[in-house]
């Protein structure tokens, strides 16, 4: 029970003193580029979740962290060995512990294994089948040189959006035809930027962070940030490639209007499945900002990096 009430104080502790440094210098250094915000967004993530290893690694002999007299808000060993049967009671708490860490992991699997499932339940369209679409569809494949996704359309499936780590499997509603050639060709552009940035796998990536470490709400918190920065991106990307933002605006309002015709047991995917506060950030970003005036600063986030380490170090 003490190493679990260390290892998750230093967890959260560690976490949101990264997160208000990462935010500060995001403020101070006032990044336009999502796709850079994203990656100095993953930083209060990685690096209290593999600091500590590495700084007990290298410096055995490190202090203990100040923060940790803290722990004795949460360290109920005290309470528990002054109790009747108190092995019993510890152990039942480290097996439940145990339990629900376990619990969570099925979950991440199940989760897993419902979106490789998911476009399995529906046939792909055959080349042909939709010819508009096959006449979108095809020359942006070839214009941003990703692999085609295999198509999947049901009325089962509000918006549209591409999953699967391997081969991408492209989701839509039916109702998307009915939008202009030009709102199409956003939305597709915009999933193609899903495969070409390869966000299958930060997905992933992310759905393990909000499992394995379940107890911190800041991870939640940045999870949900780092999807939104990664759909940004993505909006950047598509208009990076000519797309036209009055358009392609419209394009996120009506598909994001597909989620009122929601069926129970429908299964929303992506602008579908956010609030309406995100639309209108997205919506905001598109019309606001000029895709050529987005700044990388891959330096940036290496300095971050090392600065947040060594801040972790001596302050937490």
């Amino acid at each position: 029970m003490r190493s679990v009430n260390i290892y998750m104080v230093e967890n959260i502790v560690q976490t949101a003193v990264a997160l208000g440094i990462i935010l500060l210098l995001l403020r101070l250094l006032k990044l336009r580029d999502p796709a850079c915000r994203r990656q100095f967004l993953l930083l209060p993530l990685i690096v209290p979740l593999l600091g500590p290893p590495i700084y007990y690694l290298f410096v055995p002999n490190r202090q203990e962290m100040p923060v940790l007299a803290i722990d004795k808000l949460l360290d109920v060993e005290e309470i528990l060995f002054s109790l009747p049967y108190a092995q019993y009671v510890s152990l039942f708490i480290a097996l439940g512990v145990m339990s629900v860490i376990a619990l969570l992991l099925v979950k991440g699997a199940i989760s897993l294994a419902v979106l490789s499932y998911l476009p399995r339940q529906y046939p792909s369209l055959m080349p042909g089948e939709y010819p508009r679409l096959d006449a979108i569809l095809d020359p942006l494949v070839q214009k941003m040189k990703v692999v085609r996704p295999q198509v999947v359309v049901s009325d089962n499936l509000l918006g549209c959006g591409v999953i699967g780590l391997g081969r991408p499997y492209l989701l839509m509603h039916p109702a998307l035809f009915d939008l202009s050639d030009l709102e199409l060709e956003s939305v597709l552009t915009h999933e193609l930027a899903h495969i070409k940035r390869r966000d299958a796998w930060l997905q992933f990536a992310l759905l393990t962070f909000r499992n394995v470490l379940f107890f911190n709400p800041f991870v939640h918190k940045l999870c949900r940030k780092i999807a939104r920065e990664e759909e940004m991106a993505c909006d950047q990307l598509a208009l990076s490639l000519g797309q036209n933002p009055l358009p392609y605006a419209e394009s996120l309002v009506k598909v994001w209007h597909l989620s009122g015709s929601e069926r129970k047991g429908a299964f929303k995917v992506g602008v579908a499945a956010e609030g309406s506060l995100g639309l209108k950030e997205r919506v905001l970003s598109v019309l606001n900002v000029n895709p050529s005036s987005t700044n990388r600063g891959g330096w940036l986030v290496a300095a971050a990096a090392g600065t947040l380490a060594t801040s972790l170090f001596f302050l937490c």
